[in-house]
């Protein structure tokens, strides 16, 4: 009988051929669990006697094996052999196994059963098949966690589902250099200032020391078994020495060490030592194993914070990544609340996160932030935001006094910046339904709405009031976007804003940018150019990107991005309502492609390219970085506008990157042909694009300069024929570029007026005889061929 599989209603975004195929042996492998005749309900309904079954057969497999060699032999198969080139291609790895492994084991309540007599082969014994009821486990949870979610009806409880599936699942969500530079700047301070060192008694360098002796000590051994009796021969073959019970039969052992042979190794006190391996620790405690596995799939994990487990005789062993991975600074601050040094450490978390979001914006940018630590009149409640305009009387009684932590003013954009430091509470961590709704109003809810508090006072009066009184004109801004910049990551509850929206966490029709730290360094550090920012910023607040694409990793959209693909159809029909100058309407086959594009699209891991390069761009031999691509003579106009800083460089240039790749093509074909055609009879050529869209009207111009014209003349021709133009065609915004004959690019002209009423104009336009809209071509507009009335003052 065939499986029941439901009808896809999705389609899944994979990585290349390779990816794919992945993909597909991973589908493959999660389906074949599913007993013939289930459906995926049935599956997951059936969670429970799994996982009690299956508890069940690894205490009795293990009954008289040692906890740490099945700790160590799960480590060497998912961890140290794959990293060596040693696993079999599209081999299923899941690190959470040596967690999920373990957490039934400790629930015995000691390392081994101590009723019967230890036997050295148990745990190599039951490896493999302790290795797949785990995998089981994970499996079923990820099923149980969606069908939940179906069932509740709630408009978030998918997010939170995919949410509690990132929990449990995924480990290394943050690039290690990164991660500790964010935690070397919040608690790297003075020693007689450090809270670490006053609350928990050990630094942050005794903290990185420990980290680095336990993998050296764990290696040292290792090796040494390995080698001092030559026990790996060529290509996996293994030698009969003595060793072998050290490295496959009994590698407990070998694994564990003591806070004296850590303390020896890193230089640091004793006392340090067992308070940094105390607190990433968990021990032995007799319990119900099967609750215990059944609380560890719905997010009650003991190795959120931990990463090691002490037998309770001062030995311990290592699971699957190196202690305070993802969760150094929680786990630090759930310590440090217990203590007076949680008020001074509140203080400064809030200023250090502020401070690293501006710095990373102003890498990115390339650009000094206009203002941190904002303080504005906001319109009081009941208050409507016009009445705070700049001839406003009385202010004071109009606004209450608000703050941003940062706004950028480049050219006509605006990028506001909302930092939060604060954590999410250990029950969303556990999927707390409630918790997490209640966190994300916090958060992200509160975040978006001091961004649109900002937003809305820039757009609507054109500026703003500051807490002195003075006034801060604004009124050159075109354009306002928000970065809500997260010290938490925040997985797939900073990509699934439509959900949020829906269920009133997220109120209105524009969002900020909701992102980690960590993320937003990333995507600093990746980018070239500024422009390529505004363009990321576009489409990830779009909110049909938000809809349309699903991902649990903010940098799976971010590599999508780079590769052009995070990119939906507009609607045409709204889009001509909105400019109705810009040329004929839609046809039929435009409102047949828009409604023909795939519902949703579930972004699959995109990232390895981008693990490569950052793990090796400090090296001697860095990976390819990964780029945005685009046209080379496209991204040579946004050079040139951007290297002199000319009007409108880096919004415009924002738009012409966003130009879909046959535009990019026809923009480049069309200007070497207007150079050649230059050279070969030595007159004055010219081209326009218009691409409008729901975010605007932009349009491109490019000119040639003629035999007989002088560079000047030719720029006064350009930017009276971008005025008669855009004005004619309703465009907001239009750049030109004037090229001599060899193309090389010698001027820019910048328009950014928005469209009204000019009789005068009109009847410039009408005694010039432009071609109307209506006779432009639909995707087009006038060929590069023509060469356009000459236009003079």
């Amino acid at each position: 009988m065939a499986r029941k599989i439901p009808p896809a209603r999705s389609e899944f975004v994979t990585d290349g051929a390779a990816s794919s195929e992945m993909f597909v042996e991973r589908l493959k492998a999660t389906v074949n669990r599913i007993p013939v005749g289930d459906t995926f309900a049935d599956y997951a309904a059936s969670r429970d006697a799994i996982v009690r079954s299956g508890v069940h057969t690894i205490l009795e497999l293990m009954k008289d094996g040692d906890a740490f060699d099945l700790i160590d032999l799960l480590r060497f198969s998912e961890i140290v052999v794959p990293r060596m080139g040693g696993a079999e291609p599209g081999a299923e790895v899941n690190v959470a196994v040596i967690e999920m492994a373990s957490v039934v084991l400790l629930a015995r309540g000691s390392r081994t059963d101590d009723s019967r007599k230890r036997q050295n082969r148990v745990a190599q014994q039951a490896q493999r098949n302790v290795r797949e009821i785990a995998m089981e486990f994970l499996s079923v949870g990820n099923f149980h966690l969606l069908n939940a979610a179906t069932a509740n009806g709630d408009e978030l409880a998918h997010t939170t589902a995919e949410y509690q599936m990132a929990v449990l699942n995924i480990r290394n969500r943050q690039y290690p250099d990164i991660h500790d530079s964010v935690n070397r700047a919040l608690f790297d301070e003075d020693l007689s200032e450090n809270s670490l060192t006053a609350g928990l008694h050990f630094s942050y360098s005794d903290f990185e020391a420990v980290r680095s002796a336990i993998d050296q000590e764990y290696l040292h051994k290792l090796y040494g078994a390995m080698g001092a009796k030559n026990l790996i021969l060529g290509q996996g073959a293994i030698a009969p020495e003595a060793s072998f019970e050290d490295v496959i039969a009994h590698p407990g052992r070998r694994a564990s060490f003591t806070a004296r042979d850590i303390a020896s190794r890193s230089g640091v006190t004793l006392g340090a030592v067992e308070s940094i391996l105390t607190l990433f620790s968990v021990e032995f405690a007799e319990t119900d194993p099967v609750a215990a596995a059944l609380a560890f799939l719905e997010g009650d994990n003991p190795f959120h914070d931990a990463a090691l487990v002490h037998d309770g005789a001062g030995n311990y062993v290592q699971l699957n990544v190196p202690i305070g991975t993802d969760h150094f600074r929680q786990t630090v601050e759930a310590a440090l609340k217990r203590t007076p040094e949680w008020v001074k450490y509140n203080s400064r978390r809030k200023d250090v996160s502020e401070a690293l979001a501006i710095r990373h914006l102003e890498r990115v940018l390339q650009t000094k932030a206009a203002h941190v630590e904002l303080h504005y009149l906001a319109a009081k409640k009941g208050v409507d935001v016009s009445a705070l305009h700049s001839a406003a009387q009385r202010p004071t009684s109009l606004g209450d006094y608000a703050e941003s932590d940062g706004l950028f003013v480049i050219g006509d954009v605006a990028i506001c910046v909302e930092v939060k430091g604060t954590s999410f509470s250990i029950a969303s961590k556990r999927g707390n339904a409630k918790a997490i709704r209640q966190d994300l109003e916090k958060t992200i809810g509160s975040a978006t709405a001091q961004a649109h508090r900002l937003e809305n006072l820039i757009t609507a009066n054109g500026g703003l009031w500051l807490a002195d009184r003075t006034w801060l004109d604004l009124t050159a801004i075109r354009e306002v976007r928000s970065v809500a910049v997260f010290l938490d990551d925040l997985g797939p509850l900073g990509t699934g804003l439509d959900a949020m929206v829906r269920t009133g966490i997220l109120k209105g029709d524009k969002f900020p940018w909701i992102v980690s730290l960590h993320d937003l360094a990333v995507v600093a550090e990746t980018l070239d150019r500024p422009s390529e920012f505004l363009h990321y910023l576009r489409r990830r607040t779009n909110p049909a990107t938000s809809k349309r694409f699903s991902s649990v990793d903010e940098l799976d959209l971010f590599m999508l991005f780079l590769k052009g693909g995070l990119y939906s159809i507009p609607d045409p029909n709204v889009v001509h309502a909105l400019h109705p100058e810009s040329g004929p309407p839609p046809t039929e086959a435009m409102r047949r492609k828009y409604a023909n594009q795939t519902e949703t699209m579930r972004v699959d891991t995109h990232t390895d390219p981008l693990d490569l390069w950052m793990e090796t761009r400090t090296g001697d031999a860095p990976s390819a970085k990964p780029r945005l691509a685009a046209n080379s003579e496209i991204l040579r106009i946004v050079d040139y506008l951007g290297r002199s800083k000319r009007p409108g460089w880096f919004r415009f240039s924002a738009d012409l990157l966003e130009l879909a790749s046959d535009d990019q093509e026809s923009i480049s074909k069309a200007m070497t042909r207007a150079a050649a055609t230059t050279r070969r009879d030595g007159l004055h050529h010219s081209l326009m694009r218009g691409f409008p869209s729901e975010d605007g009207f932009p349009a491109f111009f490019a000119h040639t300069v003629g035999k007989n014209e002088t560079v000047e003349s030719a720029e006064n021709e350009l930017t009276l024929n971008m005025s008669l133009k855009s004005h004619q065609i309703g465009s907001d915004r239009s750049v030109g570029i004037l090229l001599d004959q060899s193309g090389a690019i010698v001027a820019s002209a910048y328009r950014n007026s928005l469209p009204s009423p000019d009789p005068a104009l009109d009847e410039l336009v009408r005694s010039l005889r432009l071609v109307p809209p209506q006779r432009m071509a639909a995707s087009i507009p006038p060929s590069a061929h023509r060469t356009t009335r000459r236009l003079r003052r």
